[in-house]
């Protein structure tokens, strides 16, 4: 556990180094322990991220994502950060329906998981239902407002979905103001 839980600290920060140094401690947990699912599911929030902000092309780090969230689910099929990242993994392969089913089953796993919460708004953004979008990024920021990568994912949702550009502005300060450049 002490294992994930430094794993999920460097993942929170958000950074390509912090992803790399997540692996490792997400790593050496499935080491210590090969039937704890959280772990798998950390490491399949690391790739399926590092495709989308790193120059790891995603032919590399989708695999690996859909391998450990496919782990992490058969270990415990209640897992919402892996059915979060099997969306992610669907998404990335033009699979937007079963993509969205899987985004709507992790949410309703665990509604209080803001990462969940956080992709599954920018999901419905990129499919074109702003409204929506905006609204599932809101309830990412009630979540967890110190996050600098939620409030800039929910001013872009707010500007998007055209019912605030005051509010997202302000976001994107606040999300500057965190340490988001």
């Amino acid at each position: 556990y002490q294992l994930y839980l430094q794993g999920r600290y460097h993942w929170n920060k958000g950074t390509i180094a912090g992803y790399k140094k997540a692996i490792e401690y997400f790593q050496q947990a499935i080491v210590t322990d090969p039937k704890y699912a959280l772990a798998y599911a950390g490491l399949a929030d690391c790739y399926a991220i590092l495709s989308q902000c790193s120059r790891l092309p995603p032919a590399e780090t989708m695999p690996k994502a859909r391998a450990a969230a496919r782990e992490a689910l058969r270990i415990d099929a209640s897992l919402a950060e892996a059915h979060t990242v099997l969306a992610s993994v669907l998404e990335e392969r033009w699979q937007w329906q079963a993509a969205d089913a899987e985004f709507r089953r992790a949410v309703t796993l665990d509604p209080s998981d803001s990462t969940t919460q956080q992709w599954y708004g920018e999901f419905l953004g990129r499919m074109g239902r702003y409204r929506e979008s905006e609204k599932y990024c809101r309830r990412a920021l009630a979540l967890d407002p110190l996050s600098p990568v939620i409030n800039l994912s929910c001013a872009l949702a707010t500007v998007a979905a055209r019912v605030d550009a005051a509010g997202a502005l302000e976001l994107a300060r606040h999300a500057e103001s965190l340490g988001m450049t």
